[in-house]
Protein backbone atom coordinates (compact mmCIF):
# COMPACT_ATOMS: atom_id res chain seq x y z
CA UNK A 1 0.00 0.00 0.00
CA UNK A 2 0.95 3.72 -1.05
CA UNK A 3 1.63 6.73 1.72
CA UNK A 4 0.17 8.86 -1.36
CA UNK A 5 -2.49 11.40 -0.17
CA UNK A 6 -5.11 13.05 -2.40
CA UNK A 7 -6.00 16.77 -1.02
CA UNK A 8 -9.80 17.67 -1.99
CA UNK A 9 -10.63 21.16 -1.60
CA UNK A 10 -13.94 22.83 -2.53
CA UNK A 11 -14.42 26.50 -2.16
CA UNK A 12 -15.88 29.35 -4.32
CA UNK A 13 -15.06 32.33 -5.94
CA UNK A 14 -16.61 35.20 -5.92
CA UNK A 15 -18.40 36.22 -8.51
CA UNK A 16 -16.83 39.46 -10.04
CA UNK A 17 -12.83 37.41 -9.83
CA UNK A 18 -14.05 34.51 -11.19
CA UNK A 19 -12.54 35.24 -14.91
CA UNK A 20 -9.41 36.77 -13.73
CA UNK A 21 -8.67 33.33 -11.10
CA UNK A 22 -9.46 30.81 -14.10
CA UNK A 23 -6.82 32.92 -16.26
CA UNK A 24 -4.52 34.73 -13.54
CA UNK A 25 -4.42 33.86 -10.34
CA UNK A 26 -4.93 29.70 -10.19
CA UNK A 27 -2.09 29.55 -12.21
CA UNK A 28 0.34 31.48 -10.12
CA UNK A 29 -1.13 29.74 -7.21
CA UNK A 30 -0.49 26.37 -8.83
CA UNK A 31 3.38 27.15 -9.37
CA UNK A 32 3.64 27.97 -5.81
CA UNK A 33 2.12 24.69 -4.88
CA UNK A 34 4.07 22.59 -7.18
CA UNK A 35 7.51 24.09 -5.44
CA UNK A 36 6.51 22.18 -2.73
CA UNK A 37 8.45 19.01 -1.83
CA UNK A 38 6.21 15.93 -2.25
CA UNK A 39 3.85 17.28 -4.59
CA UNK A 40 3.11 14.88 -7.35
CA UNK A 41 -0.07 16.37 -9.08
CA UNK A 42 -2.37 19.18 -9.19
CA UNK A 43 -5.77 19.63 -10.74
CA UNK A 44 -8.46 21.77 -10.69
CA UNK A 45 -12.17 21.14 -11.97
CA UNK A 46 -15.06 23.68 -11.98
CA UNK A 47 -18.90 23.30 -11.43
CA UNK A 48 -20.66 22.83 -15.05
CA UNK A 49 -24.16 24.58 -13.09
CA UNK A 50 -22.78 26.46 -10.37
CA UNK A 51 -20.36 29.25 -11.74
CA UNK A 52 -17.76 30.07 -8.86
CA UNK A 53 -17.53 26.59 -7.84
CA UNK A 54 -13.98 24.89 -7.80
CA UNK A 55 -12.42 21.90 -6.97
CA UNK A 56 -8.91 21.23 -6.53
CA UNK A 57 -7.25 17.27 -6.43
CA UNK A 58 -3.74 17.35 -5.33
CA UNK A 59 -1.39 14.31 -5.00
CA UNK A 60 1.06 14.63 -2.07
CA UNK A 61 3.76 11.59 -1.53
CA UNK A 62 2.53 11.26 1.86
CA UNK A 63 0.31 13.03 4.54
CA UNK A 64 3.42 15.15 6.12
CA UNK A 65 3.87 16.53 2.78
CA UNK A 66 0.67 17.80 2.56
CA UNK A 67 0.19 19.08 6.00
CA UNK A 68 3.73 21.07 5.66
CA UNK A 69 1.99 22.54 2.37
CA UNK A 70 -0.97 23.70 3.99
CA UNK A 71 0.92 25.05 7.17
CA UNK A 72 2.85 27.07 4.90
CA UNK A 73 -0.04 28.22 2.61
CA UNK A 74 -1.58 29.66 5.61
CA UNK A 75 1.32 30.81 6.96
CA UNK A 76 1.35 32.53 3.46
CA UNK A 77 -2.38 34.07 4.05
CA UNK A 78 -0.63 37.15 5.90
CA UNK A 79 1.72 38.12 2.99
CA UNK A 80 0.27 40.75 0.63
CA UNK A 81 1.62 39.18 -2.56
CA UNK A 82 -1.02 36.43 -2.07
CA UNK A 83 -3.70 39.24 -1.40
CA UNK A 84 -5.32 39.16 -5.03
CA UNK A 85 -5.34 35.36 -4.84
CA UNK A 86 -7.05 35.01 -1.50
CA UNK A 87 -9.04 38.18 -2.11
CA UNK A 88 -11.03 35.78 -4.69
CA UNK A 89 -12.04 33.77 -2.61
CA UNK A 90 -15.82 33.83 -1.29
CA UNK A 91 -15.18 30.49 0.96
CA UNK A 92 -13.80 27.22 1.50
CA UNK A 93 -16.83 24.64 1.75
CA UNK A 94 -14.63 21.32 1.88
CA UNK A 95 -10.84 20.50 2.94
CA UNK A 96 -10.13 16.75 3.13
CA UNK A 97 -7.15 14.59 3.08
CA UNK A 98 -7.91 10.94 1.70
CA UNK A 99 -5.90 7.71 1.03
CA UNK A 100 -6.93 5.13 -1.57
CA UNK A 101 -8.49 1.79 -0.31
CA UNK A 102 -9.30 -0.33 -3.33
Amino acid sequence: MTDQVVELVIYKIKPNQVENYQSKIIHHFRELVKSFDGMIGYKTYCAIKEEGLFVDQVEWRDLASAEFAAEKVKEMQDDEIYAPYLSAFEEVKFFLHLKHVA
